[in-house]
């Protein structure tokens, strides 16, 4: 029926479009065919007769598992307005499952009021997914809005706090600020706030009733997201949501969290968005990860821009065991545990594991953030492999065969890409775990250990590249079973004799890790970083490979002697080194 809007209707979820601020793509928000025709400025759609459009998509969706089984609603309308004679059909498909019309409506807007729908048996539905098909019945329709609602009143008062952890990114802070002034921080309905946490101390922004900096120390992403912790717990704030400063996120994600926390009667539920990379947006990079001794990220690579992968990204198969702080979002009241002071690296993990959330990743609640591969460097190394021991020995289910084995797999992995800096501080990092948990305490702020990792780094510092300059092969990937055979036994050529190498150039993409079946038996290696144009060279060499590989398994065997008395003295230490006390008393320290 067509009705005017009444105060009394919470609008859960409403249609999004692309934004050319945003690196978005169209498949991700709708399907049309050449009788349609969408203006994303203006957010119309104009259709001549026969044109049709379906909002099966990531962002426009409605999912029935979040609003249902984690929102605990019961009763929602469809809600659409527009201009002129249509066919609606409103449709219900789940993973597995073949699509089922829940109705078919002829409609006629008039531009001014909504056509309002009752969804049929949404109490029933099992998970899944809802979604509009709409086909135009006359010449020159419109549509110019597409929402679900509800008219139950909200049982939780929920007061958010946006924490974004600052350092030297203001332009990406200043554009993040003014995507969220434009569409949340002057709503009435959402009782939301930006806490910028300065950790370089040179944002220019003026404090104001919705937006408050803070000036911090640099300590990392740890003591930034503390700080704004702590600040939002003194100023009565119910949930935070942590985002980092170089993620860019639709406002309307942050709109559906803050919805599904008015809802939930669920206990300890946090929404994680999940992640995608700016260069490719229609592939997801991590929804949600578990943690086994190594990160292993779901729903990797998969493909939203189809219906298929929409399905997929919907639904749960696993428990999650954490969520990235690019976007994470909980209530304080559940957290016992502050971060373990990393500075950065593994502290999102830890905070999700120890606090027991129940993590939910819903479809259309996500960032676009950088490629952390092409960002790699020793000191990004050490830092991994110190959250990697740690994490493990913390999570209680992960053995020390384990914890061993994945640190094997990836130094040889660095070892076999020629990266021999990053090598030492995996090593380094080690020693340090070894020193106990009050090595941690005592460098909260690591400038001591970027002082012992700038003295050992000459070689892998990115500078400017013009690939023009240079000479290179650029290899095969394919292989066949024996060639692959061949660089297993041979440890990728490191066993191999000097004159059997070829005494050129491979270039790789920089990332974590070479492909070690494009650079065996390169004598030198160009890494190249295609976002800024930096790179720099490396080169193999059999003595530093014997050498580090005599220093890791002399770390390694230091740690399997050394682990029980660990495993204690972290799992006694944790309370303390993620207690509210212990980060006032770092934060008195450090101003």
């Amino acid at each position: 029926m067509l009705f005017r809007r009444g105060m009394n209707m919470v609008t859960l979820q409403k249609l999004s479009l692309p934004d050319r601020t945003f690196n978005s793509i169209e498949g991700v928000y709708y399907r049309i065919n050449d009788k349609v025709r969408v203006y994303h400025d203006k957010g119309v759609f104009y259709f001549k007769e026969n044109g049709f459009a379906i909002f099966d998509t990531y962002m426009n969706a409605f999912s029935v598992t979040t609003w249902k089984y984690y929102a605990n609603l019961q009763k929602v309308y469809l809600v659409i307005r527009g201009k002129g004679q249509f066919l609606l059909r409103l449709v219900h498909i789940r993973h597995g499952w073949q699509h089922r019309y829940l109705f078919e409506h002829e409609v006629e807007l008039d531009g001014a009021r909504e056509f309002k729908v009752e969804i049929p048996e949404f109490e029933n539905l099992g998970k899944g997914i809802l979604f509009p098909l709409i086909i135009a019945l006359s010449k020159g329709g419109e549509i110019y809005d597409i929402s679900y609602v509800t008219d139950i009143e909200p049982p939780n008062k929920v007061k958010l706090g946006i924490v974004i952890t600052h350092f030297n990114r203001q332009k990406n802070v200043k554009r993040a600020i003014e995507r969220l002034r434009s569409n949340i921080l002057n709503r009435d309905d959402l009782d939301i706030d930006i806490i910028i946490v300065d950790n370089s101390k040179n944002l220019c922004v003026e404090n104001s009733d919705r937006i408050k900096v803070i000036p911090n120390y640099n300590l990392g992403g740890s003591g930034g997201f503390m700080k704004g912790f702590l600040y939002l717990e003194e100023n009565n704030y119910t949930h935070a949501l942590f985002i980092d400063d170089d993620a860019l996120t639709e406002n309307e994600a942050i709109i559906r969290t803050y919805r599904i926390f008015q809802y939930t009667q669920q206990k300890k539920l946090a929404i994680a968005g999940a992640l995608h990379m700016e260069a490719t947006p229609g592939i997801i990079y991590e929804k949600g990860a578990l943690f086994e001794g190594i990160c292993k990220p779901l729903k990797r690579n998969l493909n939203i821009e189809h219906l298929s992968g929409v399905l997929e990204a919907d639904r749960e198969e696993v428990k999650i065991d954490y969520g990235g702080w690019w976007f994470f979002a909980f209530r304080l009241s559940d957290v016992k545990y502050l971060a373990f002071p990393y500075f950065v690296r593994g502290d999102d993990i830890l905070f999700s594991i120890v606090n027991k959330f129940k993590i939910h990743c819903p479809i259309g609640v996500y960032v676009l953030g950088e490629d952390f591969g092409s960002k790699e460097s020793p000191l990004h190394v050490y830092l991994d492999i110190r959250y990697h021991i740690i994490n493990s020995i913390l999570k209680g289910d992960i053995s020390l065969h384990k914890i061993i084995a994945v640190l094997g797999y990836l130094f040889l992995k660095r070892l076999l890409s020629y990266r021999y800096e990053s090598c030492q501080a995996f090593i380094l990092a080690i020693e340090h775990v070894l020193k106990g948990p009050e090595f941690f305490e005592q460098n909260v702020d690591i400038s001591k250990i970027r002082e012992i990792i700038n003295s050992f780094v000459k070689e892998e510092k990115a500078s400017h590249i013009d690939l023009m300059d240079y000479e290179f092969d650029i290899a095969n990937e394919h292989e066949n079973k024996i060639r692959r055979l061949f660089r297993m036994l041979t440890l990728n050529g490191f066993l191999l004799p000097e004159f059997v190498l070829k005494n050129k150039m491979v270039y790789q993409e920089k990332t974590f890790s070479a492909n070690l079946s494009r650079i065996f038996r390169y004598k030198k290696v160009l890494y190249y970083n295609v976002l800024d144009e930096t790179g720099y060279i490396l080169t193999h060499d059999k003595k530093k490979i014997l050498e580090l590989l005599v220093n890791f398994g002399r770390s390694l065997f230091k740690l399997v002697i050394k682990y029980p008395r660990l495993k204690q003295e972290y799992n006694k230490k944790l309370a303390y080194l993620t207690s509210r006390e212990f980060w006032k008393n770092v934060f008195r320290k450090y101003h």
